[in-house]
């Protein structure tokens, strides 16, 4: 079916390419052991933009993809900086398909509009993910497709 993609991630690339045509945000949860090799594989597979969210300038990047049709996957390894879980919220109520109405938007990125097209996805190990204050984990859970990757 996929011959470049372990047979151990085929369900797991299944859910992230369903949610990604349902224009939900997948969030992938993998250990850590796992995530370069599982987001080297994807990645190449579906093709995009892969951004570790410890680089420097992380919103230069994340900023510049948004403006046009890509598969950002970004690898949530480290502390989250306040401005990239301002972005995160940001575009989680930008794209959430099941709020109605009036979409509340960061006053930070008021003036970025998210083209279309374009599709993040969030990587992150069990550990950090249970790093996360428990309200960020609670809106994380709530907005996006958790799809968790076991091997």
């Amino acid at each position: 079916m996929h011959p470049e993609i372990d047979k151990k991630y085929l369900g797991a690339l299944e859910e992230i390419v369903f949610a990604m045509e349902t224009k939900q945000v997948p969030l992938v949860i993998i250990n850590k052991d796992d995530q370069l090799n599982f987001l080297e594989q994807i990645s190449q597979l579906l093709g995009g933009s892969v951004i570790d969210s410890a680089m420097v300038n992380v919103l230069k990047y994340i900023l510049s993809s948004i403006k046009e049709f890509d598969y950002l996957f970004l690898l949530i390894k480290e502390h989250l900086d306040r401005i990239v879980i301002d972005f995160i919220r940001f575009y989680l109520d930008s794209t959430n398909i099941f709020q109605s109405g009036d979409k509340p938007v960061s006053q930070k990125f008021k003036d970025y509009t998210i083209h279309d097209e374009h599709r993040l996805i969030l990587l992150i190990d069990w550990q950090m993910f249970q790093s996360l204050p428990k309200t960020l984990q609670d809106y994380f859970s709530g907005m996006c497709c958790v799809i968790f990757i076991s091997t």
